[in-house]
């Protein structure tokens, strides 16, 4: 029950139904007016009234009853597994209860009444048994059956044999918009045909002694999210699958493949084994990576191609100017009459014999090119030029 504003209220529409619900008994009721859904029907029973009247101020005026509406029993995320709630590589059809199955519904019950005739173990609440609740008027239909599933080899239930069934519980699911975590997700009927990422392991061929607990023993020491059960009558599958996938489900299904194959005890033969594709954020920073690869090869490139430059020109052959065996500057010497500097030692490269050589006799002076100048002053050897000249 719903109350406006956590309190009753004199202005308010009377006493409504939003939702379907199913029974709801009453001795004398006084109210404004009375809301039901489509398809909504009162039954009086002897001694039952509802009187209405507009200016009534019973606090029933304030009431919206929420329905809990009507399950389907074929409905796969109404079911989990209580050991194992949140395992996702469960398939579909094996979470509906079966003959084999204890069947326990939460408190409060959320299901008015369950559509479909239905074979299970034993019904229960979380609060006490079936039994302990009033439920005598509703539209519960099932058969217990107390039966146990005593094949070592694992017991088919009801569901993967009734197409009926699983036209109806997979109709739903194949029409939703799935997006798959992975490139070429598997396909698997007992998943209702929903792409599915990870891994499958097939077992076609069981042999005298085959136990499936061995199986689901084993399968306990791996971290990714599996599953074994024997669908079929002849088919034993064993899936492996992640709530976010990365891949790392591949790994546990190859290393239980070929403890399968490698191991007889486990009593199996004409296994395989079939892998989705990669999850899809792999292929986008695959994608990026790429990009950076191909970024750094064209860099590289355009250095190779830079340094094939500079070597082929000999005036800016880095590798022929330092590296090689030929001198590095040509030493020259001239004449220079200004401020009587006398000789002149110039270190450069020879690039122009014009601008390199200077001749006194035509008085003709050159831009130097020099980058290092070294001066000579020879005032003593002139002196004793003119003395051997006066001797003369």
């Amino acid at each position: 029950m719903n109350w406006e504003d956590g309190e009753a209220k004199i202005d308010c529409p009377g006493l409504i139904f939003l939702y379907e619900f199913h029974y709801i008994y009453v001795d004398i009721l006084n109210l404004k007016s009375l809301t039901l859904p489509e398809f909504g029907k009162v039954i009086l029973k002897e001694a039952s009234e509802i009187r209405f009247d507009e200016l009534s101020t019973d606090i029933m005026n304030c009431v919206q009853i929420v329905g809990p509406g009507t399950n389907d029993w074929t409905t796969p995320h109404l079911w989990y597994n209580l050991d194992n709630p949140d395992n996702p590589a469960v398939p579909y059809i094996e979470r509906l209860p079966s003959r084999y199955d204890d069947v326990i519904f939460p408190t409060p019950l959320h299901a008015a009444s369950i559509i479909i005739n239905a074979e299970v173990k034993s019904v229960s609440l979380q609060t006490g048994s079936f039994t302990d609740v009033e439920l005598s008027e509703t539209d519960f239909n099932l058969m217990i059956t107390n039966d146990t599933c005593l094949n070592p080899a694992g017991c088919v239930k009801k569901w993967s044999q009734d197409y009926l069934i699983q036209n109806t519980m997979c109709s739903d699911l194949e029409k939703q918009d799935w997006e798959p975590q992975c490139t070429d997700p598997l396909y698997d009927y007992s998943f209702c045909n929903v792409p599915k990422c990870g891994a499958v392991v097939t077992i076609r061929k069981l042999k005298k002694d085959f136990r499936i607990s061995k199986i689901q023993d084993a399968l306990k020491k791996y971290k990714s999210p599996n599953f074994a059960g024997r669908l079929y009558p002849d088919e034993v599958k064993i899936f492996f699958t992640e709530k976010v996938f990365s891949g790392s489900s591949f790994v546990d299904a190859m290393d239980f493949y070929e403890k399968l194959i490698e191991d007889g005890s486990y009593d199996v033969d004409a296994i395989s084994i079939e892998f989705s594709g990669l999850p899809n954020r792999f292929w986008i920073n695959h994608l990026k990576s790429a990009r950076s690869f191909i970024f750094s090869i064209l860099l590289w490139v355009i250095i190779l191609f830079g340094v094939f430059f500079l070597v082929s020109n000999l005036k800016t052959n880095i590798f022929y100017r330092f590296l090689s065996n030929r001198p590095l500057t040509t030493y020259v010497m001239h004449y220079n009459n200004i401020e009587d500097r006398g000789y002149i030692v110039d270190s450069q490269s020879i690039v122009d014999l014009n601008q390199s050589f200077d001749n006194p006799i035509y008085d003709h002076q050159s831009t130097s090119t020099s980058t290092k100048v070294l001066s000579m002053d020879v005032p003593e050897l002139i002196a004793e030029e003119k003395i051997e000249d006066d001797a003369l």
